[in-house]
């Protein structure tokens, strides 16, 4: 059995579902090599509607970034423009997004670099998280080692699966060189304000551009926002926009905080619970439990359900779920922790309660006395991840590996299978 590097293991990406050994590599040696195309019709076509919505292909682009350069390129607030799902930024990437604006401005996105509008058209719905129906990756892998065997082994294995373990990938946690949005999340729910802007202002990692790493040290070693802010790139927005205020208002993280996109600092809070998710997850496999067999004390739901209500699995309901999750109707789950989550029980519930223990993670952090308005309840996740459509296609020798996921799911969970590499491989 393959074990997954340690970098990889801290996030709690701690086990595989596949046994073939992987052929390392990397993803994105190229923006081109990781494509990503959302499902969906998109917003329904409306002449009297008031929003314009716009199929947009963006290439090295950050979706809350180009949110924001986007609105002041029409002159709209960015509250007016919505998307349903964060894409990668070292991608090439199209989607739909809805602005409050005139459907005859959006082509002016073009002005932007490495924007291209695709379709436009005037409709009364607006955009909201999970509007769409999923995405189609199409993914190339340079470096590896070229065993075509492993990567056909690791195919079947997935196959015969029905999917993959639904972990939370890499990029849940910021970069292969920066990754840090769950340790994020935790500070902000333990009430950390100060530890969370100095670890996402300061904080310097080996690997970084060589200006940002001197920026990062410098305010980490002086806490002078003011001095930060004439070095920190302008390409780094969301801290230039924390010093900003801090150095107006200095001792107040708060109100620094609170300057950043309310979806940008909600999704710390969520890697710490994906954090914990992956851990459980990882825990599970390696327990021998699987991905597809119900057991007493499990909790179940149909598959495409949110995880807010879940049911129970007991000696006497066993045998009718285990048939549904046969015919892919229903899923396991395991816990995103929050300060409301259903438990498991029995088997199940012990090993999930021994690791959240073992993470020091408890119900009451999540409600985030601090910062209120990110309090969660929490939820489950289910644990299998169907994979559809998976081919690969050997492109002057480079796999060239192709697949639909749901909404939620992480393209980097299906190539870790094949590739079984560190995190700056993906």
């Amino acid at each position: 059995m393959v074990a997954p590097p340690s970098d990889e293991a801290d996030l709690g990406l701690a086990a595989y579902l596949s046994r073939s050994p992987g052929i390392g590599g990397r993803l994105r040696t190229e923006p081109e090599d990781f494509r990503v195309i959302e499902l969906g019709p998109g917003p329904r076509e409306r002449d009297d509607g008031k929003y314009a919505a716009a199929y947009v292909e963006l290439r090295r682009w950050e979706t809350n970034r180009f949110v924001g350069k986007a609105a002041r390129e029409l002159g709209i607030p960015r509250g007016r423009v919505a998307f349903a799902g964060m894409k990668d930024k070292h991608a090439v990437t199209q989607q739909w997004f809805t602005f409050q604006c005139p459907v005859d401005r959006v082509p002016d996105l073009e002005r932007l670099a490495d924007v291209t509008v695709l379709e436009t058209r005037r409709t009364d719905q607006r955009m909201h998280p999970g509007a769409h129906d999923g995405n189609r990756f199409v993914l190339r892998v340079r470096d590896h080692n070229g065993d075509r065997n492993a990567v056909a082994a690791t195919v079947d294995a997935v196959r015969a699966e029905g999917g993959v373990p639904n972990h939370f990938g890499p990029q849940r946690f910021g970069t292969g060189v920066r990754p840090i949005t769950h340790r994020m999340g935790h500070a902000l729910a333990h009430g950390d304000l100060d530890g969370a802007v100095l670890l996402y202002c300061g904080t310097p990692f080996e690997g970084e551009r060589e200006d940002t790493h001197a920026a990062r040290t410098l305010y980490h070693e002086t806490r002078d926002a003011a001095a930060a802010l004439e070095v920190f790139p302008k390409q780094l927005d969301p801290e230039r926009t924390i010093l900003k205020r801090l150095a107006r208002k200095p001792g107040d993280p708060r109100n620094a905080l609170r300057a950043l996109p309310r979806n940008l600092l909600t999704l710390f809070l969520h890697a710490h619970q994906s954090w914990a998710f992956n851990h459980v997850l990882s825990a599970r496999l390696d327990a021998g439990l699987g991905l597809r067999t119900a057991h007493v004390g499990d909790r179940v739901m149909a598959e495409g359900d949110d995880g807010t209500r879940t049911h129970l699995v007991t000696e006497r309901n066993q045998a009718r779920v285990q048939e549904e999750i046969d015919r892919g109707r229903a899923v396991l789950t395991a816990p995103l922790p929050g300060y409301d989550t259903e438990a498991a029980e029995g088997a199940p519930g012990e090993l999930e309660r021994s690791v959240l223990e073992r993470l020091g993670i408890t119900p009451e952090e999540f409600t985030c006395p601090e910062l209120p308005e990110l309090a969660s309840p929490g939820r489950r996740r289910g644990i299998l991840q169907p994979v559809s459509d998976l081919a690969v296609e050997w492109v002057d020798g480079d796999p060239v590996v192709s697949f639909a996921l749901g909404r939620g799911a992480y393209a980097t969970v299906v190539m870790r299978e094949v590739m079984k590499a560190g995190l700056d491989a993906y």
